[in-house]
């Protein structure tokens, strides 16, 4: 896995990953503070270990018994790995979009490279679609579209053409 890919993960999810032994209380306690405020579940304040916790073993409910058992498991993980190698499980497992888990699966098929051959701009763009797909998806889509290309990035694009143009009444026989 290169440096940079590494780092654009730790930069945006959890920055102090190697200096928290798998619970950021801060971090706990601004999540706790804001879901008060708004009266429901409505911030993670989850590292690295945490969402590697939810991932192998719970379920993604909102409910302070599932962010327990995470707690928990986060501090069963810390113990048991390293902290190199709780990075690799969580880079192995997060979930980007489409039934695509861990960034090797992710730059294959985003863009049609092994791991080791993402720029860092590339890998900077597949940790942040972990926090904002959605919106990294339309922009990206949108960028490709003015420009026409067509990569692994835009496969679904392909299929809805081909759906169209199988389903147009124009070219039903009659």
């Amino acid at each position: 896995m290169p440096e940079h890919v590494e780092a654009a993960f730790l930069s945006l999810e959890d920055k102090d990953f190697y200096e928290h032994s798998g619970i950021s209380f801060p971090a706990v306690a601004r999540a706790l503070y804001r879901d008060i405020l708004a009266m429901s579940k409505v911030e993670g304040g989850s590292t690295i270990t945490q969402q590697l916790a939810k991932n192998l073993f719970l379920v993604n409910d909102k409910t302070w018994m599932r962010k327990t058992k995470e707690v928990m498991a986060s501090i069963y993980l810390e113990r048991n790995y390293s902290k190199e190698k709780i990075l690799e499980l969580y880079l192995n497992e997060v979930y980007f979009a489409h039934g695509i888990y861990g960034v090797g699966t992710a730059a294959d098929y985003f863009f049609g490279k092994d791991i080791s051959e993402l720029t860092i701009d590339e890998g900077a763009l597949l940790a942040a679609m972990v926090k904002a797909l959605t919106l990294i998806l339309l922009i990206l889509i949108r960028k490709r579209q003015k420009k026409e290309e067509t990569l692994p990035f835009l496969k679904w694009r392909s299929m809805e053409k081909f759906q169209q143009k199988r389903c147009s009444p124009s070219k039903q026989k009659r």
